[in-house]
């Protein structure tokens, strides 16, 4: 006779890659891995995945509201819409939909903290220095790639290697320490970027456009990824 089978869990989205988003960097933070280094062997059951796994499911008794959450799959960004959830981890794909909505004028998006896993305490545990209810550094960083690490490599293999993040970016005192009640401004006019990408700016070897022409309305980041663009 078979033996009965319990399911554990049921995560209801209609994308399993969006579990993985937030199941993998749990089981890694009780010093788990999903898979074996040959990709050959899954951990689902070990330990640290049943640790992750069960804050999931405990913090989902705790704060589950029974008025907004779902049984049903669902798509996160149209239940961040709707009201159902308070946030939801996405890309810049998500961003035409939000602006479409009802709420385009209502939502702030948010980056993660970024550093080098391989220079930034390697092999130990983030919760061995950060308090994951309360992510405040041990110490203020001085340096943006500190916490923009992702941001600070991509831009080392751009044509603006060699601008600083002040150059384009007005940064608080208070952004050190309290980063999401205070961030760090963008350039807000075509102007700005044509102080050298203008027909008739100094420095020849820079790209020149028609700032009357070019973009129309356009700020320029809003098409050009600026810390890389000629990937835009």
């Amino acid at each position: 006779m078979a033996a009965a089978v319990q399911k554990a869990f049921d995560f209801p989205y209609h994308s399993p890659r969006w579990e993985m988003q937030m199941f993998q960097p749990l089981v890694e933070q009780f010093g788990g891995k999903i898979l074996s280094d040959d990709g050959k062997t899954a951990y689902l059951n070990s330990p640290e995945a049943v640790k992750a796994l069960t804050l999931w499911r405990d913090v989902t008794r705790v704060t589950g509201d029974p008025r907004t959450t779902m049984n049903t799959p669902s798509n996160p960004n149209q239940d961040f819409i709707d009201g159902r959830g308070a946030m939801w981890i996405t890309g810049p794909w998500a961003t035409p939909q939000v602006q479409a909505s009802p709420i385009k004028n209502d939502f702030t998006v948010v980056g993660f903290p970024q550093v080098d896993p391989q220079k930034h305490k390697p092999k130990k545990r983030c919760v061995s220095c950060h308090d994951p209810h309360d992510p405040v550094p041990p110490r203020v960083p001085q340096e943006c790639s500190a916490c923009h690490g992702q941001i600070e490599r991509t831009k080392a293999l751009s044509s603006h290697a060699l601008i600083k993040c002040t150059a384009c970016h007005e940064v608080g005192k208070e952004h050190k320490v309290s980063p999401r009640s205070s961030t760090p401004t963008k350039p807000q006019t075509r102007a700005f970027c044509g102080t050298c990408h203008a027909e008739g700016s100094p420095n020849p070897e820079v790209p020149k456009v028609d700032m009357a022409e070019h973009g129309g309305s356009y700020l320029c980041w809003q098409c050009h990824y600026a810390h890389l663009p000629e990937g835009s």
